[in-house]
């Protein structure tokens, strides 16, 4: 095979791949494990400190459902609250125990790059008896339903007749 058709056989057997290949929904997941391990200071039930999680979107009217996973080994309740790119909350404060799991739903914020924060307030209970919450950790998910994309359909290609040559693929059909 010459080196022009093996070109035109890759480009071609490339181009069929990229046909049938799984399309893009352009749904966000995000799962990021988040924690302070001293919040400063640790004077009140609220930690000054908020984590970060980074996500893309590329649907402007998309729907984010965040998630906080709070890690087993709490001794007490918390309540978070998120907010998006320094507005205000996204959420009211929700009750998480050790090992549960909290959501909101809110608008995803257009496309582009966001920064979900997540705050946290210690609550009386459990090791929580001075007011004070000295540390706080667990796992974000953040997930969207972006508008999925048409998936792109092959167009059919004629079947050749007997004495039919392809140059590209240098088949002959007798």
């Amino acid at each position: 095979m010459s080196g022009k058709k093996l070109t035109g056989w890759v480009a071609s057997v490339g181009a069929i791949g990229l046909l049938f290949a799984p399309h893009a929904s352009g749904a966000v997941h995000v799962e990021q494990y988040i924690e302070v391990p001293q919040c400063q200071p640790a004077t009140s039930q609220f930690c000054p400190q908020m984590p970060q999680v980074t996500y893309i979107a590329d649907q402007e009217n998309d729907q984010v459902r965040a998630q906080f996973t709070a890690n087993a080994n709490h001794c007490s309740d918390i309540a978070v609250q998120f907010s998006r790119d320094g507005y205000g909350p996204m959420s009211d404060w929700l009750r998480v125990g050790p090992g549960q799991t909290v959501a909101a739903t809110f608008n995803v914020g257009g496309t582009g790059q966001h920064v979900l924060h997540v705050a946290a307030q210690g609550l009386p209970g459990g090791c929580n008896t001075a007011g004070v919450l000295n540390a706080w950790g667990g796992t974000v998910r953040i997930d969207s339903e972006g508008a999925p994309r048409p998936t792109p359909t092959a167009t059919p290609r004629p079947t050749p007749s007997p004495g039919f040559c392809d140059p590209v693929f240098d088949i002959c059909l007798h």
